[in-house]
């Protein structure tokens, strides 16, 4: 089993604060991803197990590898 970054709109570099895809124009969420992802490498360290909704919590797809700075592509912001 691989564990790693989804590539989508959460983290990729071409993301505004708006929630707009600068190459494409377009509003976007967390969910979206398309061929022209480009990886916004700042994010990576913020986008883990300890600011994940599913942390600790029952339907957590991996509790028994869960732990800080692990990356999952089953990750969803706790703070939407």
């Amino acid at each position: 089993m691989s564990i790693r970054l989804s590539s989508n709109c959460k983290s990729c570099a071409e993301l505004a604060e708006s929630l707009t895809c600068n190459v494409h124009n377009v509003k976007v969420n967390e969910k979206y991803t398309c061929d022209s992802f480009s990886n916004a490498s700042e994010l990576i360290n913020a986008i883990q197990c300890t600011n994940c909704t599913f942390f600790k919590k029952d339907d957590c797809s991996k509790p028994a590898q869960a732990t800080e700075g692990m990356l999952c592509s089953d990750w969803a912001p706790a703070d939407v």
